[in-house]
């Protein structure tokens, strides 16, 4: 059963959830246990202020997905461990948002397609749902564990999975009943996968493997139309996130040079192979693009980069309060 309850939220500073703003951080204050969108313009100057009574709102997928009229959220009690997850969708134009219970045990992933949603849940699990959220249409379990994101084209869902024999795969299933249409064995190119990419009829993917040398790791590369597997060779073996932009690569690395607390981007040349590395002092927790930039989100900064020679063109310092984490972007327009 799904329930829903529809609720409003308060907006300090300004009205408009929507209106004249370039980008939204999502934080969560332990101590209030409230959660609240910051939006900032292009300039980095902080706008509206929107709070929300929940216990916790985080990001799904690296930026919130978002359709013409809503934000998705998930929501949970991030400084606890009981309690189910709950989809969040937030009105863009009136800040009012709603609860639903879709009774599933965590949700990780979700990807809006036409007229669903997709979600990733529990564990194994992959959901169709229609896109008012008021009916289920299918679920499956997707080997031992579902990993990373999905990704959904005209015909088909790509989806990672690993099983608990150490074994991972990309599974290529029909979008409409989701039966598999093909799995290939991807254990060769890692232990598991953390992200994917989709550019010109290829899948780009980051694999990790724990038993590889530390200057030894592998992006994969799918090809939909031949149905064929090649790779490139980088220089380190924990590859996290991907994103790609004309002739480059982009591939953030976690926990560079022994030290878990600092990420790296590397930069290949998708045509010489040629690469560089840009190291940073903190975590990486959102790494995506839109149209020509990049965007870099920490727990203390949002860094906005050119995709085409990763020129930093903005770096935005967050003001928070005391006891609040940082868990996810918006981007508005």
């Amino acid at each position: 059963m799904i329930l829903m309850s529809f609720v409003s939220c308060n907006v300090e500073y300004a009205s408009n959830l929507n209106y004249g703003y370039y980008v939204g951080i999502i934080s969560f204050n332990k101590d209030k246990r409230e959660s609240f969108i910051n939006q900032y313009d292009y300039e980095g100057n902080e706008g509206n202020r929107i709070k929300f009574s929940l216990e916790g709102i985080s990001y799904l997928g690296d930026f919130v997905p978002s359709d013409d009229s809503n934000f998705y959220f998930k929501s949970n009690d991030i400084v606890s461990t009981k309690g189910n997850s709950y989809l969040i969708e937030v009105d863009k134009y009136t800040n009012g948002y709603t609860k639903v219970n879709l009774d599933v045990e965590d949700i990780y992933k979700i990807f809006i397609d036409n007229d669903r949603i997709y979600i990733t849940h529990s564990l194994n699990k992959l959901s169709i749902y229609n896109k008012d959220l008021s009916n289920e249409i299918k679920t499956i379990n997707v080997d031992d564990h579902v990993v990373g994101k999905i990704y959904i084209d005209d015909d088909n869902v790509y989806i990672f999975s690993r099983n608990n024999n150490g074994n991972s795969y990309l599974n290529v299933l029909d979008k409409n009943n989701l039966e598999i249409i093909n799995k290939f064995n991807l254990s060769k190119f890692g232990l598991y996968q953390n992200d994917m990419f989709y550019y010109n009829g290829k899948i780009y993917f980051t694999n990790y493997d724990a038993n590889a040398k530390s200057e030894s790791g592998k992006i994969g590369i799918y090809d939909i139309y031949t149905e064929t597997f090649d790779y490139i060779n980088t220089i380190s073996n924990n590859l996290d996130k991907i994103l790609l932009y004309e002739d480059n690569i982009y591939v953030t690395v976690r926990g560079d040079n022994s030290d878990i607390n600092k990420d790296s981007v590397i930069r290949i040349d998708r045509k010489t192979l040629k690469s560089s590395k840009t190291e940073f002092y903190y975590n990486i927790k959102v790494f995506d693009i839109s149209e020509d930039k990049i965007f870099i989100l920490s727990d203390k900064y949002l860094q906005i980069y050119n995709a085409k020679d990763f020129t930093l063109l903005k770096k935005i310092e967050f003001d928070m309060e005391e006891n609040s984490v940082i868990s996810g972007l918006i981007l508005y327009g």
